[in-house]
């Protein structure tokens, strides 16, 4: 199994770790006490596991395809390179024209997965803004973009070619260029980041109809702007597949980081949820003990815009106060979560009370979320994935050399590679983590001492190693000093 092949299957399999979580968690651990609950199924929910279909269909079609022709060559059938691989020339041929042609699904399916968390992010924001008048309308006209967006998209997927068989067909001469899916690549990459900046904006303004403390809205506009993140990817994966000549390796290797972050991003806020709801222990008690009566929250309905601009035509804010809310001190009380919207009375569970909050813990949560970010990350160049260029992918070649020379050959430099990349990725996650982050720090910090040592006496270059360091030691130091300042709060 090549490595294209096999980084598309791990991405697909964490991708589907995620979804299958979610939805089974929801189905077998499901509320039937607070009809607010994370815990409840929700229509965002079935988009994500619809999303498993088009996530499975892809990975099958890519993976048959590199392995009936790993080079993904457009060149004529061979003798030579039929003999290498113990087929006849009318088998590989054969190969090739299937291999070209399972393209055409696969790219079908990779933009089907995507749009299925755009409409999976727009119904879990759309919770949120719902609630005012202009909500619903708004909702409506970007669920109609995004679906008449996918199907734009099929037209230069379906018709670049023409007639269609000049995407399977051999080309040794170079003549037909449309196999390239040039139009599919740019036109997708467009729509892609259109959507994903109009789902960031969708949520903003309702910080125009509510009170907020200062690091709540911290906390909501890091939730609400996390989708950027697939936008950086998309903005940066177009240079990269046209310096490589738009090789078919390179775009399934973008694809699928593509794929990985988009599901992380499309199910942040749930496992943000679940984290707490564990931390905190489920609430199962009817009637009005819901979240808003958790210690840590204080909620109070304020009059709608209208009331608020001195209408006297609608009262709603008073008597139905769903239309906006305030985060108040823990001396004011609470209304009954009945009272509040559904959305904001769930999300809230989940907001940390801002007397609690410091610009110090904001500030080490969000390095702590970086650094656990680009540990992730590091690991593809230590399996060979050249990300984010080429040079970073030789250096953590050389780094799996020295660590199979570590551990005396007894694991080869690829399998010390995989070794290297599980351990980033597993650091990462605990970073990310706060019950677990400053014991991730601590040890990574000593695996990086280590090796600072050993790169000092086998003379390799100490830069990376002292940056790294430096990085460890910001995130604990920041950590420190956010859980003092809780502590000397009031």
């Amino acid at each position: 199994m090549s490595a294209d092949v096999t980084f598309d299957i791990v991405t697909a399999s964490i991708c589907a770790l995620l979804i299958i979580v979610r939805c089974g968690y929801r189905i077998l651990l499901r509320c039937k006490v607070h009809d607010t609950c994370h815990r409840m199924w929700h229509v965002d929910d079935a988009y994500m596991a619809f999303a498993l279909l088009p996530l499975i269909g892809r990975t099958t079609c890519i993976s048959l395809s590199f392995y009936l022709n790993p080079t993904h060559t457009y060149d004529a059938a061979t003798e030579e390179a039929a003999a290498a691989r113990n087929l006849s020339v009318e088998k590989l041929a054969e190969y090739y024209v299937i291999s070209h042609k399972l393209l055409i699904p696969a790219r079908i399916f990779y933009a089907l997965f995507l749009w299925s968390l755009k409409l999976c992010l727009l119904n879990f924001y759309s919770r949120f803004v719902d609630i005012f008048g202009w909500g619903k309308a708004v909702t409506n006209a970007l669920w109609w973009f995004i679906v008449i967006t996918f199907f734009v998209i099929l037209i230069p997927t379906l018709a670049e070619c023409r007639p269609l068989y000049f995407m399977w067909s051999p080309d040794p001469t170079g003549a037909n260029t449309c196999h390239r899916a040039l139009g599919n690549l740019i036109t997708m990459a467009v729509f892609n980041i259109v959507t994903d900046i109009a789902l960031i904006i969708f949520p903003f303004p309702i910080f125009r109809h509510v009170k907020l403390d200062s690091k709540v809205k911290v906390q909501l506009v890091l939730l609400f702007s996390i989708a950027g993140v697939v936008v950086v990817i998309t903005i940066m994966r177009l240079p990269m597949i046209l310096n490589q000549a738009v090789s078919q390796r390179s775009r399934s290797m973008w694809a699928s980081i593509e794929i990985l972050c988009a599901c992380i991003v499309a199910n942040t806020a749930f496992f943000y949820a679940l984290l707490k709801d564990y931390q905190r222990g489920h609430d199962s008690r009817g009637g009005n003990s819901s979240y808003v009566q958790q210690p840590d929250y204080y909620m109070q309905a304020i009059p709608s815009p209208e009331l608020r601009r001195g209408s006297s035509a609608r009262s709603d804010g008073l008597e139905v106060p769903d239309h906006c809310f305030i985060i108040e001190s823990p001396h004011n009380q609470a209304l009954p979560p009945k009272q509040l919207p559904s959305s904001i009375r769930s999300f809230n569970h989940d907001i940390s009370r801002p007397d609690r909050m410091t610009d110090t813990s904001t500030l080490s949560n969000l390095a702590s979320y970086t650094f656990g970010g680009l540990c992730i990350l590091s690991a593809l160049p230590f399996v060979g994935i050249p990300f984010p260029n080429r040079r970073a992918a030789d250096y953590y070649a050389g780094k799996s050399e020295w660590m199979s020379q570590i551990f005396r050959r007894r694991l080869t430099p690829g399998q010390a590679g995989y070794f290297g990349a599980a351990l980033r990725i597993a650091v990462g996650a605990a970073v990310i983590v706060p019950e677990t982050r400053e014991p991730a720090l601590l040890f990574n910090g000593a695996v990086v001492t280590y090796g600072t040592f050993r790169a000092y006496v086998d003379g390799r270059p100490m830069l990376p190693q002292w940056g790294m360091l430096a990085v460890i030691a910001v995130c604990l130091g920041l950590g420190r000093l956010s859980q003092a300042a809780v502590v000397e709060k009031p």
